[in-house]
């Protein structure tokens, strides 16, 4: 919409280069498209593959915005589980420690939330039903996983029903000794 020409060649530059434009706080900034990558598939080693698409779904619809979750539990605990695989199933990739940075991240969420969408309300101290709700519908799917978080998401809820969902001082000792806010 500018009529800024220097501008918009750049603007089309950054798009045909592989960008797009996000905002946030009244910023605008690019962000890589991954989604435009997807075409090569065929031609890329799997870990490339899998990366591409762990990252075309954050580049395609962010977790977070202006410090509040803008996905749902069960997007979050799914994203977290698609990180975690790929770490198991590429230990030397070199896009690894890139995946493990945002899994560390996505983790950290699952057990506390954002600043602008805490996982325990303020005043009660309860957790918020629908991430009470999520979570429990993605124990339940996968019950019978070995999964590191499952095992962990699992326990955390177990913890929370024994303590009618509230943070608890003992809810808040497992989450300082199993999910350090670091």
């Amino acid at each position: 919409r500018t009529s800024d020409t220097k501008l918009k060649k750049l603007l089309t530059q950054s798009r045909d280069a592989g960008y797009k434009l996000e905002t946030a706080e009244g910023m605008f900034y690019p962000v890589i498209n991954y989604e435009k990558y997807k075409v090569f598939g065929n031609n890329i080693t799997a870990d490339i593959r899998d990366y591409i698409d762990i990252m075309a779904t954050e580049s395609g619809q962010p977790a977070t915005k202006d410090a509040a979750l803008h996905i749902g539990y069960q997007q979050l605990a799914g994203r977290v589980l698609a990180q975690e695989s790929f770490i198991t199933q590429y230990p030397h990739s070199n896009r690894t420690q890139a995946v493990k940075s945002l899994h560390d991240l996505y983790f950290f969420y699952t057990f506390y939330g954002t600043n602008n969408t805490p996982l325990f309300d303020d005043d009660t101290n309860k957790i918020r039903p629908n991430a009470k709700k999520g979570y429990q519908l993605v124990v339940q799917r996968n019950r019978d996983s070995k999964s590191p978080y499952i095992q962990k998401l699992k326990a955390f809820m177990t913890l929370l029903d024994q303590n009618e969902d509230k943070r608890t001082t003992q809810v808040s000792a497992w989450l300082k000794k199993n999910v350090p806010a670091n």
